[in-house]
């Protein structure tokens, strides 16, 4: 009996240290040492982290978007052997991001601040349509110089 309790204990050892927490900055990775061979490895939100396979006992775990989700990894016999939250935030440094409304540009500052490549695309596209737009508002010149306003209907 009293062997019996103490295998029990260590069977659900893995289970009990592997339940937990994982912190992942944004746009950054880690990577994940199981104590056993995994088999099956499920995100809950794929958009706020990614997760390879690097081999049976390796994970690397991708920030993608600030949030939270889980992640559950089990072995051949189909026992849970990682199931945690993963929780993706900002880097302690060399990051500042600036919002205007739910769009953030992230700059990178190390020293100076400059602005991420996948966010100019972002920066650029509306404030060309802004251009167009404030381009097509303008009142036109007349050719004797007079400026016509735009008519309202």
């Amino acid at each position: 009996m009293r062997s019996s309790v103490i295998a029990l204990l260590l069977a659900l050892v893995p289970a009990i240290a592997c339940a937990g927490r994982l912190a992942v900055s944004l746009d950054q990775s880690v990577r994940l040492t199981l104590s056993t061979p995994a088999q099956d490895v499920i995100v809950g939100n794929p958009d706020v982290a990614s997760v390879q396979v690097a081999d049976s006992r390796h994970l690397v775990i991708t920030g993608k978007k600030y949030g939270v989700t889980n992640m559950i990894v089990t072995n051949a016999a189909g026992r849970t052997i990682f199931n945690g939250q993963l929780i993706v935030s900002a880097p302690d440094v060399g990051r500042v991001s600036v919002y205007e409304g739910p769009v953030p540009v992230n700059y990178a500052c190390a020293p100076r601040c400059t602005i991420d490549a996948a966010d100019l695309a972002g920066v650029i596209a509306p404030l060309a349509a802004a251009s167009r737009a404030s381009a097509v508002a303008a009142p036109q010149a007349s050719p004797a110089g007079i400026q016509a306003s735009p008519t309202v209907p």
